[in-house]
């Protein structure tokens, strides 16, 4: 953990699209998986939030995909994850249907020519997700499910907007008390990094490889070494490496969720 503060979720409904539109500019930004994110509650779901303009953090989340687990203590302990995207394999290309032309480049690579075409495709071929310590639903799932529902689109400057809404009686169970919701709870997001041979550097070995227990993140303030445009998210002029490619990165964040009975 980066930092002892709590965050307080923020009481909005969200329409789980892949837009931001809800969201506005997201508060807080974690520096080692290059994730803006926010949270927010509403009555019945917990939604959260995560924007990325940098080539090197959407190459792995589109391709290695990211780990988001939820957990509370106590008593009353709850704990559950989500894997979405889900990471791709040789073998869900030749099934998806993807155009190899239209593959995201190589690092060092020359850019995709059809960036909407690609976008598109991945969208339309990454459908389902694997969801585990739910009440209800668990296995692998669509991603359109009523209890827990997620969505990736890109807006118009090329960030990469992941929402995702968890019902609460999926996280909490049936019956859940107004204890267990001003509960605080932690969020730990692990964004996958690509393998060796992947990235084409085989023989590249680092000791941050396995994983980073998270990055400082700041709030309301622009992250170092990443450029924003006039809404203070990432535009993604960051030069992708391999070290950075093949790094596994992550982060956790605890929060407790909005109370609900004066909305």
């Amino acid at each position: 953990m980066a930092q002892s503060d709590v965050a307080n979720a923020k009481f909005m409904p969200v329409a789980v699209d892949g837009k931001n539109s809800e969201w506005g500019s997201l508060n807080f930004y974690d520096d080692q998986t290059q994730l803006n994110f926010a949270i927010a509650n509403d009555a019945d779901n917990i939604y959260l939030c995560f924007i990325t303009g940098t080539q090197t953090a959407q190459m792995k989340l589109m391709r290695a995909g990211m780990k988001i687990m939820l957990n509370t203590k106590g008593k009353s302990k709850h704990e559950a994850s989500v894997i979405f995207p889900l990471p791709q394999t040789r073998q869900l290309l030749q099934d998806s249907g993807i155009d190899k032309n239209n593959l995201p480049p190589a690092p060092g690579g020359q850019p995709v020519l059809n960036k909407e075409s690609f976008r598109q495709n991945y969208i339309a071929h990454h459908t389902t997700m694997q969801v585990n310590g739910f009440a209800i639903t668990n296995g692998e799932i669509s991603i359109n499910n009523a209890g827990i529902h997620a969505a990736i689109s890109w807006d118009s400057v090329s960030n990469m907007v992941y929402e995702i809404a968890i019902a609460k009686n999926e996280f909490y169970g049936a019956g859940y008390s107004a204890k267990d919701l001003s509960a605080g709870i932690t969020l730990s997001v692990e964004l996958n990094g690509l393998s060796h041979a992947a990235t084409g550097d085989a023989k590249y070995s680092t000791s941050h490889a396995d994983g980073m227990e998270g990055g400082a993140r700041h709030e309301g303030v622009p992250p170092p070494g990443v450029g924003f445009n006039v809404d203070k998210r990432p535009t993604g002029n960051d030069n992708m490496n391999n070290a950075l490619l093949n790094q596994k990165t992550s982060f956790k964040q605890k929060f407790v969720l909005a109370d609900c009975s004066n909305h």
